[in-house]
Order: structure tokens, then sequence, then C-alpha cells
């Protein structure tokens, strides 16, 4: 199907758009606390911690999103880091599958009017979060992108937790994302 001249010219411009980036290291910030309390967790340490990492796009098709991640072998993830984000999307996924969880936005998406980020989601108590600016802005759109960071209570060890997205390699070089 052909697209007509004024059609391609917008979706050229969109993709330009400068973006909103959100480089306040406490803001805007997103939590909910869903797992079972303390006392219905495991008291000893685990040999082992499931961690699970998912891009889900644009924070589109969240219903699919739960179906994946509650679904063998993920099912028993302990933390699940997630990318391209929106705060609604997040918290969806964290009730669904009874976890804690913080989201720290870095941006709002160009083309989505949306926040844009990274996101952790715990079994374990999240004692403590922070949001990390990652170095390097992307050309045309002007993107930063972020890290959401959180410390999770482990049966009493604390693990240091960081979920990333890094720029993409189209538009870094593997130098800046090392940096990243």
């Amino acid at each position: 199907m052909k697209q007509s001249p004024l059609v391609v010219a917008a979706a050229v411009l969109a993709s330009c758009t400068p973006t909103v980036n959100l480089l306040n290291p406490l803001s805007p910030r997103f939590d909910g606390a869903f797992a079972p309390v303390a006392e219905e967790q495991p008291s000893n340490t685990p040999t082992a911690i499931r961690v699970v990492s998912f891009n889900i796009k644009l924070a589109d098709h969240i219903d699919s999103a739960i179906a994946v991640l509650g679904s063998d072998p993920l099912r028993n993830a302990d933390i699940i880091s997630l990318q391209e984000m929106d705060e609604s999307g997040t918290e969806r996924i964290a009730r669904a599958l009874r976890l804690n969880y913080i989201y720290y936005p870095g941006s709002i998406h160009p083309t989505r009017q949306r926040y844009f980020g990274p996101a952790i989601l715990s079994r374990w108590p999240i004692e403590r979060t922070w949001k990390l600016t990652l170095p390097y802005e992307a050309p045309i759109r002007r993107q930063r992108r972020n890290a959401t960071a959180a410390v999770v209570n482990v049966a009493g060890t604390r693990i240091w937790v960081y979920a990333v997205h890094l720029e993409t390699q189209l538009r870094a070089s593997d130098h800046t994302r090392e940096l990243q």
C-alpha cells in the first residue's frame, strides 16, 4: 500500500519531535506494594534469585505481558526489570502479579505523549529507590535515558537492583552505550 507524501512527511516530522526529559532525580516517582506481606514470605534467604528483564515496547499490550510474566518459567521471578513503561502499565502488571514496584520515568515519549522509562518489580520489600540520569542525549529527539534503582530486601539481604534501557545502537555508538 502506497502512502501519500503528506502522511510520510507527518511521520518523519513526528519522529523528529524533541523529547521532554525528566531530569529531577526524585520525580516523577510511582510506587506500589502488592506483594504478600513479609510474614507470608519465606524467612530464609533463597539460594538463588530469579531476575527477569522484559522490554514491553512503549507499554503496549499490557495484558499480553501479564500473561507471559505470569506463566512458566517466569511466574516465580523474584525481581522483574521492565523497559519502555508508563505508570499505568507498570501498576497494572505489579497488581496482577502481586509484586511491589518502583517506576521513575526518564522522559515523556515524543510520539505517545506518555511517561517513558524503566521500572523494577519485586516480590520482596523495596527499601530505597532513586533515579539515575544516564549520559548521552540522542540526536534529533534529544532524549536522555535513565535507570530506575532500588535496594530490595531479600529475606534480610539487601540487593541493589538497576533497571536500565540503553539508547539504541542506531542512535548511539558502542562507546556511548558502554558509558550508559
